[in-house]
């Protein structure tokens, strides 16, 4: 499957419905706490349904402005439906070429999109272009599949079910960027100095199980591949999923144990760097 990341037509919505507070509610009010309490001039990158605009709002000074981004306008659409408030400034934007001046942010934040930038060492290279001397750029990506289970289990069901046909987007989207090493890497070519890579897990709990498998299924690309190989092998693969997640009950209950990687880097002078790796306790 292609790895297109193109989130259209009823796609965005029911991605925000199922899930935004399942997956992304967590890690927005982590990332959001994490911006300095005085920063006045933000870029929010990859904003989607505007989860960490929301946050960000609770935490910034009355004055701040927040220019909050996306290449999709769909997603775009519902965020500024969801969240109105007057700092902030909605763009439609290219990360890896952004139209703004050197230095004019003193923060960059990313909630679990870089792994989707084709070229992701071009948009690091304008997130630091784009920050003040000591400026942070802050964001956050799925950790491997060893320690996101749920998600796991969508792709051992779609090996099942279709072999050397099954879609590739989740291992090579979403949780396809979780490499320290590389991480570093390019970061320090991006001219980044002190690099902290923070293991958080966090757990969130589904009423209905349906919630998961629409999510996955509707609320992202999948659906859109499934429907290229049958009009109703949709239905077929969301039946299997529910017998999966039926089978899993009895050591996961209705938990979805989940971790990403929070990465904080700035921009500094030199380009000599260094990182650091907290791994959680």
């Amino acid at each position: 499957m292609s790895t297109a990341s193109a989130f259209a037509g009823s796609v965005p919505e029911t991605y925000e419905r199922n899930l935004g507070p399942l997956l992304f509610e967590p890690y927005a009010v982590d990332l959001a706490a994490r911006v300095d309490a005085g920063a006045r001039s933000i870029l929010e990158l990859a904003s989607g349904t505007g989860r960490v605009t929301n946050h960000l709002l609770r935490h910034l000074h009355r004055d701040a402005l927040l220019y909050a981004t996306d290449l999709n306008p769909d997603m775009l659409h519902i965020a500024r439906e969801m969240v109105r408030d007057r700092r902030i400034v909605w763009q439609t934007v290219d990360a890896q070429v952004l139209p703004f001046a050197d230095g004019k942010f003193d923060t960059v934040i990313c909630q679990f999109g870089v792994m989707f930038f084709p070229d992701k060492a071009a948009a690091f290279r304008e997130a630091h272009r784009v920050l003040r001397p000591g400026g942070r750029f802050l964001f956050n990506s799925w950790d491997g599949f060893d320690s996101n289970p749920r998600a796991a289990l969508i792709v051992s069901v779609m090996k099942d079910l279709l072999g050397d046909r099954a879609p590739d987007f989740l291992a090579r989207g979403p949780y396809s960027f979780h490499d320290e090493t590389k991480i570093r890497h390019l970061l320090d070519d991006a001219g980044f100095g002190p690099v902290t890579l923070t293991y958080v897990p966090k757990e969130s709990h589904y009423d209905d199980p349906s919630s998961v498998v629409d999510g996955f299924v509707d609320g992202s690309p999948l659906g859109y591949y499934l429907d290229g190989i049958d009009t109703g092998f949709r239905g077929t693969v969301k039946a299997a999923l529910h017998k999966a997640l039926e089978a899993q009950y009895g050591t996961l209950s209705n938990a979805v144990p989940m971790q990403a990687i929070v990465v904080e880097a700035r921009r500094q002078e030199s380009k000599s760097g260094s990182i650091l790796v907290h791994h959680p306790v």
